[in-house]
């Protein structure tokens, strides 16, 4: 008799633990949204701290590449564009030049070698257009 009675109390208290942990898992599956607004508001949190106060607005935010040949910061949609659009009045103004002068190049020695005359014009416009693109709409990539 006194068996019978204590499996019933081990029976009863398993029910026990088994309503405890559905009512927990469904308040928890009740709270998800808010616990997941709460998440996702201290990770947007932490990440504007990197920012230093500064927020991302695709409007007026500007993506920012490093030029090893210029040794400065330019913007890369900036670059996109004006390398479409003036790259190629800027090579025919690099080949007149070079044209005049009669050598490719000056004092680099190409001595009419048509593929001196690329590289040097395709580097010096290239670094016409970054240093046209070192300010987007105002403001300077550097900062």
């Amino acid at each position: 008799m006194v068996k019978w009675k204590l499996d019933r109390n081990h029976a009863v208290s398993a029910l026990e633990y088994t309503m405890l942990l559905v009512i927990i898992l469904s308040a928890l599956l009740v709270a998800q949204k808010y616990i997941v607004r709460a998440m996702a508001g201290r990770w947007k949190e932490v990440g504007d701290s990197f920012g230093v106060g500064r927020q991302y607005d695709p409007k007026k935010t500007i993506e920012c590449v490093w030029s090893e040949e210029q040794n400065t910061w330019y913007g890369a949609g900036c670059f996109k564009d004006m390398f479409n659009s003036a790259y190629s009045s800027c090579r025919t103004a690099c080949y007149s030049k070079f044209k005049l002068l009669g050598i490719c190049g000056g004092a680099s020695g190409c001595n009419r070698n048509s593929s001196c005359c690329d590289s040097e014009c395709s580097q010096a416009c290239t670094s016409t257009v970054i240093s046209m693109c070192t300010t987007v709409n105002g403001i300077p990539c550097n900062e």
